[in-house]
């Protein structure tokens, strides 16, 4: 099973999905939010379908401050989580 990656940006969302054995990592494509969720939304649903059931886990990228306090962009990603 894999494990797909999501970095949510405000401009752009970025998306990783790891090899069948779950070794490696690749880069898969980065999506223009064009500001509206539903286009990102609406591609990971079509690269979900194209992985066919084979992603088990989502991970999304919590872009935390150094010092670990929450970042504005984390409390954007926080509200598209929920």
């Amino acid at each position: 099973m894999r494990i797909l990656g999501i970095d949510y940006g405000e401009a752009r969302v970025g998306i990783a999905i790891t090899d069948a054995l779950n070794i490696t990592a690749q880069g898969l494509e980065t999506i223009q939010r064009k500001g509206s969720d539903k286009i990102v939304l609406k591609r990971l649903d079509e690269i979900l379908e194209r992985y066919n059931n084979e992603v088990e886990t989502i991970v999304v990228g919590m872009p935390l401050h150094m010092n670990g306090d929450i970042s504005e962009r984390a409390k954007a990603t926080r509200r598209v989580c929920s």
